[in-house]
């Protein structure tokens, strides 16, 4: 699949603080680009099926939970920067997203 008129959106830092503080913290940084159109077909991977949805209609329940509060950006084509703090994987402590004009 080849990605037409992709461009940069956002950048996001996750991190993950262990439930014992002596426990060092995971991070990770994670970039999107996003599409309005692509040449080919979207591929199943070990990690992702691909399947399409109406924006009104995501499935945030199945997802990661910081993702219901960056994807309404991605959705209004919108650059932003951000950082999450998680307890384990599910739980948000904290979290910021601040739009921008460039990346």
């Amino acid at each position: 699949m080849v990605l037409v008129g992709k461009s940069k959106v956002e950048k996001l830092s996750r991190k993950e603080q262990g439930g014992n503080s002596l426990k060092k913290a995971a991070s990770q940084w994670t970039r999107w680009k996003r599409a309005d159109s692509y040449n080919g077909e979207p591929t199943e991977t070990e990690e992702m099926r691909p399947r399409w949805f109406d924006s009104d209609k995501i499935p945030f329940e199945q997802m990661w939970p910081d993702d219901k509060l960056w994807f309404p950006l991605l959705l209004q084509k919108k650059k932003f920067v951000g950082n999450v703090q998680f307890q384990g994987h599910d739980v948000i402590l904290s979290y910021k997203l601040d739009e921008v004009d460039e990346l």
